[in-house]
C-alpha cells in the first residue's frame, strides 16, 4: 500500500512540474517578450524622434489628443504666475531678465509658456539654451530642437551626471557640444573649467567643438529617471485615440448607408417596375428612383442620398437594425476612457458633461487638482533653477556682487552657494487652481484680518481674492500710512492664573474687534475701492 502511495505521489509531482513549466512557457509568448524588451531597454533616439513627430501630428489632427493637451495648458498657465523676493535689487534683476524682448519671445511671455507646455507633452523633451554674456552678466534664452539632439556625454563614473549635449553637424559643419547648465553655478562662464571629453568618445564624434558660452537646460516629462531622454506623455494615448476614431468611422459608415433610400415601392412585375421607375425619375423633386433588379448586384451608377427603391414582389430592402445590436455606439466609451486615463483627466474634460455633477461643474476632483498642482510645482522648480543661473551670472560678472554679498557666496571648492542669508527668500507662485466664491473668500479674509497685524498683507489678499491682475500696481497706488490691525483679544481659559485674577470680573471669550481694527479695516476697503475705481 505504501509503495502504491509513493508511486502516486511521484506521478503527481511530475504532472505538477509539467504544468508549472507550461505556465512559464506561456510567459514567453512573443507579445510578452516584446513588451518586456521595450521596458528593459531605453527607446532609441531615432525612435523617440519618430514618436515626437507622430505626437505633433496627432496634436493638430486628433481632437482627443488636442483637447488633452489644451486642458494641461489652460489649467497650468491660464491664470499666469508671479515671482518676487524680499530683496528689491534681486527682484529688479529677475524682472530685467523676464522682460527682455528676446526672453519674452522664447520663454517668459504667457504665449511662449503655453507653447512650451504643448511641446513638453508632444516631444517630452525641451532643450533651453542659456546664451551667457559673462562680461555684463546677462542671460538670453534660446532653444535647441529635440530633432537636433543626437546624444549626451556623461561622467564615466556616474551616468546620471550629464556633461554635454551633442548636436550633430549633419554635413553642414562640426558636431557641437553644449555644456550642461549646472556648470554655470561653478564659476564665470568664460573661465569655468569644463570636463575633458573621453578619448574614445572623441574618436566617435570626429571633428567637433565645445560651445563654451551656451549652456543647455534639459526640461523633460515622461519615461523613466534613468533614461537619457523622456518619452512624450501623449505616447500612451495615441493608439487609443486612433482606435476611437476608427470606431466612430465604422458607425458613420452605417449611418451613411441609411441615407441611400428614403422610400420603397413594390411592383408586381418588371414592366410595372420600369414604368414606376421612369415616372418617379421624371418628377421634379430629386433624388431619382433606383430600380433594384438584384439585391446582390447594385446598380453600376452611384447612389444618391434619399433615392426611392423600386423593387418587385419578393424583394425587400431594410436597414440594419442597431437598437438591439450586441455592440452599441456607447460601447466606444471604454476606448475613450483609455485616452482619458493616458492624460490623467476625467471624462468631463473631453466633452461628455452628462457624466458630471454640480460638484464637478463648480470644482475639480481632488486627484485632477493635484495633478495640475504637480505640473505647476515642476515649473516652479524649473524657474528656480533658471533664476539661480541669472543671479549667478550677474554675481560672477561683479555687476551686483556688492549687493549680493550678503545673499550669495563661493565655497572652498569654487561652487556657487545659494541663499546664504536665512532671511532671504524667493517666491514663485501660481494662483489657486480651484477658485472659490469671491464673497466667501473676502468674508474669510476680513474675519481673519485682526490676526494678521498688517494692513498691506490684507490688501494683497483681498486683491488676490477679487481676481485682480495688476496687484503690485494697485498696491503701489495706495498710501503707505495705514495703521496696523489691533491684535485680537486673548481668551481667558478656566483654571489658569489669568482666570483666577479675573474672579468677579466678566471676561467674554469673544470680544468685538477694537475700534482701531474696525476703523483700519474700513479704511483698507475704502482705499481698495478707490484704487480699483481709478484703474
Amino acid at each position: 500500500m505504501a509503495k502504491q502511495t509513493n508511486t502516486y505521489a511521484n506521478e503527481m509531482n511530475v504532472m505538477l512540474q509539467e504544468r508549472i513549466e507550461e505556465l512559464e512557457l506561456a510567459l514567453e509568448d512573443i507579445n510578452y517578450i516584446r513588451l518586456m524588451a521595450s521596458s528593459e531597454q531605453e527607446f532609441s533616439l531615432p525612435g523617440l524622434h519618430r514618436i515626437a513627430r507622430l505626437a505633433r501630428v496627432m496634436a493638430l489632427k486628433n481632437p482627443l489628443i488636442k483637447r488633452g493637451i489644451q486642458a494641461m495648458q489652460v489649467y497650468t498657465w491660464g491664470q499666469g504666475f508671479g515671482f518676487t523676493t524680499n530683496r528689491d535689487e534681486v527682484t529688479e534683476l529677475l524682472k530685467g531678465f523676464w522682460d527682455h524682448p528676446e526672453n519674452q519671445k522664447e520663454l517668459t511671455s504667457l504665449r511662449a509658456l503655453v507653447d512650451k507646455e504643448k511641446v513638453l507633452h508632444t516631444d517630452g523633451n525641451i532643450f533651453l539654451v542659456f546664451v551667457v554674456n559673462a562680461v555684463v552678466g546677462k542671460v538670453i534664452v534660446r532653444h535647441l530642437a529635440f530633432s537636433d539632439i543626437s546624444d549626451t556625454i556623461t561622467d564615466p563614473n556616474d551616468k546620471k551626471t550629464v556633461w554635454y549635449f551633442v548636436k550633430k553637424g549633419n554635413g553642414k559643419g562640426k558636431t557641437r557640444l553644449y555644456p550642461n547648465w549646472e556648470f554655470l553655478l561653478k564659476g564665470p562662464a568664460n573661465t569655468v573649467k569644463l570636463p575633458a571629453v573621453p578619448e574614445d568618445i572623441k574618436k566617435a564624434l570626429g571633428e567637433h567643438e565645445v560651445v563654451a558660452d551656451q549652456f543647455v537646460y534639459h526640461v523633460r516629462k515622461g519615461g523613466f529617471l534613468d533614461w537619457k531622454f523622456a518619452v512624450p506623455t501623449v505616447y500612451a494615448a495615441i493608439d487609443w485615440a486612433k482606435a476611437y476614431k476608427e470606431f466612430l468611422e465604422d458607425w458613420l459608415s452605417i449611418v451613411r448607408a441609411y441615407r441611400k433610400y428614403a422610400w420603397k415601392v413594390n411592383t408586381p412585375d418588371s414592366k410595372t417596375q420600369k414604368a414606376t421607375q421612369n415616372a418617379l425619375s421624371n418628377v421634379a423633386s430629386k433624388p431619382p428612383a433606383v430600380g433594384v433588379e438584384s439585391l446582390t448586384q447594385p446598380p453600376s451608377y452611384p447612389f444618391m442620398p434619399g433615392a426611392t427603391a423600386v423593387t418587385r414582389d419578393g424583394n425587400s430592402i431594410e436597414p440594419m437594425r442597431t437598437s438591439g445590436a450586441t455592440i452599441g455606439i456607447e460601447d466606444g466609451r471604454r476606448v475613450l476612457l483609455m485616452v482619458c486615463a493616458a492624460f490623467g483627466l476625467p471624462e468631463t474634460f473631453f466633452g461628455d458633461v452628462s457624466v458630471g455633477s454640480l460638484a464637478t461643474a463648480d470644482s475639480l476632483d481632488r486627484p485632477t487638482e493635484l495633478m495640475f498642482k504637480l505640473e505647476q510645482t515642476d515649473w516652479v522648480s524649473r524657474f528656480t533653477d533658471i533664476f539661480k543661473v541669472v543671479i549667478a551670472v550677474s554675481y560672477y560678472a561683479q555687476a551686483t556682487a556688492g549687493i549680493m554679498s550678503s545673499i550669495l557666496k563661493i565655497d572652498t571648492e569654487g561652487n556657487f552657494v545659494w541663499s546664504v542669508d536665512p532671511e532671504f527668500h524667493m517666491d514663485i507662485e501660481f494662483p489657486p487652481i480651484v477658485v472659490g466664491k469671491k464673497s466667501e473668500e473676502v468674508n474669510a479674509i476680513t474675519s481673519a484680518a485682526p490676526y494678521l497685524g498688517d494692513a498691506r498683507t490684507v490688501q494683497k489678499m483681498l486683491l488676490v481674492a477679487l481676481g485682480e491682475d495688476d496687484i503690485d500696481e494697485i498696491l503701489d497706488s495706495l498710501p503707505e500710512e495705514v495703521q496696523p490691525f489691533a491684535p485680537p483679544p486673548v481668551p481667558v481659559v478656566a483654571g489658569t492664573p489669568e482666570a483666577a485674577a479675573a474672579v468677579g470680573k466678566t471676561v467674554p471669550l469673544k470680544k468685538a474687534a477694537s475700534k482701531t481694527t474696525q476703523e483700519t479695516l474700513q479704511y483698507v476697503v475704502a482705499q481698495l475701492a478707490e484704487a480699483l475705481g481709478g484703474n
